[in-house]
């Protein structure tokens, strides 16, 4: 069997599979900060909203919300499509070092499907919100 990684040296592949790993690990970070960043604005701007609903311009406010759960579910769906090439790569590396064991990188793909479907949970429930409060 060929592959692609046939003529580098070990050295060099051990650097490709750290930098793979250390990529993973900051993707999977990222999403929970950003899964954090939009909850921490959503909240807040809901929490508002519900104590305030007197105020007349205030369902606008809403719309950040709606846009953010549109963005991230996006983003979501375009990093579950485009990992699959780090998850490829991966275990070609992990096959060319002979390695037994290497980290499980589904992980990822599976909080990406969570968190795509909570963003689109909340987009959907914002944009009833918002269409009940404009009396559409």
């Amino acid at each position: 069997m060929t592959t692609k990684f046939q003529r580098q040296d070990p050295e060099m592949l051990w650097k490709q599979y750290i930098l793979w790993i250390d990529l993973y690990k900051y993707y999977l970070d990222s999403a929970f900060k950003a899964n954090v960043f939009f909850y921490a604005i959503t909240g807040g701007i809901l929490t508002f909203y519900f104590s305030n609903p007197q105020k007349q311009y205030i369902k606008y406010a809403l719309l950040l919300p709606t846009l953010m759960s549109g963005s991230f579910l996006y983003i979501a769906i375009y990093g579950i499509r485009a990992f699959k090439i780090t998850k490829n790569e991966v275990k070609l590396l992990a096959n060319e070092l002979e390695l037994k064991e290497f980290p499980d990188l589904n992980v990822l793909t599976l909080v990406l499907y969570v968190f795509a479907a909570t963003f689109f949970i909340v987009g959907i429930s914002m944009i009833v919100l918002i269409l009940d409060l404009i009396k559409i």
